[in-house]
């Protein structure tokens, strides 16, 4: 979608933050010039490390992705 469409900005929330963060890093062509992510602060590490288990990613890809969201 953010290839057609081209926006500028995206939000994203809960596990659409976790998704859209994932797409992105898999597709580097894909540019915004600001990408906000929104979720409940208490849920943060917790909602990425089930992610992570559902599919298969590594501590090092999960410690990365959590880097670049902070």
């Amino acid at each position: 979608m953010i290839e057609r469409v081209q926006p500028a900005i995206a939000i994203s929330h809960s596990f659409c933050a976790v998704a859209t963060t994932y797409s992105l890093a898999q597709n580097s062509h894909l540019r915004l010039d600001k990408y906000v992510l929104i979720t409940c602060r208490d849920e943060f590490l917790e909602r990425i490390e089930a992610v992570a288990h559902n599919f298969d990613l590594s501590k090092k890809i999960v410690d990365r992705l959590i880097i670049k969201i902070e």
